[in-house]
């Protein structure tokens, strides 16, 4: 929760970002260490606005050998429900695969639109098994 001034922020009103780069080495958990985020009123002079807030660092692992999102474009699918089927057998349904769901609620919710909510399906190829 962000706190600030009697009212608080308003919502919509704020943005953090934060810029990292991973080491180049594997670093174990045990040597992860600690982050500390500080707010500053102006930054280049490093006046302090609130207090800073540490949290425990994590493990990093060899780097991943690729990463990406699952992009396909939207198919059109016909999903059935057992119940759907028992009532009339004759209903058209389409087998589409398991990345095309991602546009079915309730398999998932994606949504390409503009200022419109949405879920994401990454993929992963990590180095080694972890």
């Amino acid at each position: 929760e962000i706190i600030a001034g009697p009212s608080g922020i308003p919502s919509e009103n704020y943005q953090f970002s934060l810029a990292a780069v991973n080491p180049p080495q594997v670093v174990p958990l045990s040597e992860a260490g600690q982050w500390t985020f500080l707010s500053y009123e102006l930054i280049s002079e490093e006046i302090v606005l609130d207090q800073n807030t540490t949290v425990p660092g994590y493990a990093v692992a060899r780097p991943m050998v690729s990463a990406g999102l699952v992009m396909w474009p939207k198919e059109q699918c016909t999903f059935i429900t057992l119940e759907e089927r028992a009532i009339d057998v004759t209903l058209p349904e389409t087998f589409c695969d398991f990345e095309h769901w991602q546009f079915y609620p309730p398999r998932g919710y994606r949504d390409d639109r503009p200022n419109r909510p949405t879920q994401l399906i990454f993929k992963m190829q990590l180095n080694s098994n972890v």
